[in-house]
């Protein structure tokens, strides 16, 4: 992609509007990667936060390395570390209660446009109890990335880390819990921040890991459903930013260059069995040949037998 134009989009019989692993064409460099963004989805989130880089002008300058053509992601000894102390979430809708944030805040304008797809505002539930806990995870398009309650990490450590759940409180429930979020690429690794009600997720937001800034922050939480922002719902945390060495730098590029020669391997494997291939019809070609000269008993078989 270098020197040539990619455009991904989802095939047709997505009737469902349900999009692709949109991290794999950005992470080969496709300029456009297109996604049906009347679904709410997590490719769509991750678009969200991605393209409001650039003053969300809607274009993304992609990493020197691909506009170069060199291996993407580079080798990094050091990895950019946030860590993010998870303190407390704010007015939290009940079940099937919406509270769409439509007439402020950035793009609001759009919402007039499809309104269906924004949501509307509905009543709260007396007798629905919330039992919130907050997931924190990265989702990078390369490169090293971990999330974890303590460091260094482990080798086999995991993107996503989720709190203790705090029963019975949706309207203020205080976590109060530290999470370690490491990645190679900052600027092009994306936090996910999602609030869980059992093996349901019911708020998120997502920004850019490189743009967080240190100090008391909050994240103004969007529908899972919709997409939209969420009236007065926001989740409080605390930011620190400095860097940590890869301790797993060493096993990281021994990992990528094994990746790499594996995908050489099989490009000679798959060479080796065209060529195969491509002997066998030429063998085949030669015996037919062969038996039609027979056949016409032509002096230069004859000649050639003889000799």
């Amino acid at each position: 992609t270098a020197s040539r134009l990619l455009r991904v989009y989802p095939r047709a019989t997505r009737a469902d509007s349900s999009n692709y692993n949109v991290l794999r064409a950005w992470a080969l460099g496709a300029q456009h990667a297109a996604l049906n963004l009347q679904s709410a989805d997590l490719p769509v989130q991750l678009h969200h936060a991605l393209f409001e880089l650039n003053g969300g002008q809607g274009y993304v300058l992609k990493p020197r390395e691909m506009i170069r053509g060199e291996p993407w992601p580079p080798h990094r000894t050091e990895l950019h570390h946030v860590e993010l102390r998870v303190i407390s979430l704010h007015a939290l809708p009940t079940r099937g209660e919406e509270r769409p944030c439509l007439t402020s805040g950035e793009h609001c304008e759009s919402h007039a446009h499809v309104p269906h797809l924004s949501g509307a505002a509905t009543s709260p539930s007396a007798s629905a109890v919330s039992s919130p806990r907050v997931a924190v995870e990265l989702h990078a398009i390369g490169g090293y990335t971990s999330v974890c309650p303590k460091l260094p990490p482990d080798q086999l450590s995991s993107n996503r880390y989720a709190t203790k759940a705090v029963d019975g409180n949706g309207l203020g429930p205080v976590f109060d819990e530290t999470v370690h979020c490491l990645a190679a690429e900052p600027m092009y690794t994306v936090l996910r921040v999602a609030v869980e009600e059992g093996d349901n997720q019911v708020a998120f937001d997502t920004a850019v890991l490189g743009v967080l800034r240190p100090g008391y922050r909050n994240f103004q939480l969007r529908s899972t459903r919709t997409g939209t922002r969420i009236e007065m719902c926001h989740l409080l945390v605390h930011i620190k930013i400095d860097k940590e060495p890869h301790v797993w730098a060493e096993a990281e590029r021994l990992r990528t260059q094994l990746v790499r020669q594996q995908e050489q391997l099989r490009e000679h494997q798959e060479k080796l069995a065209n060529q195969e291939i491509e002997l066998a019809e030429a063998r085949a070609k030669i015996d037919e040949l062969m038996s039609r000269l027979h056949e016409q008993g032509s002096p230069l078989l004859t000649h050639q037998v003889s000799r």
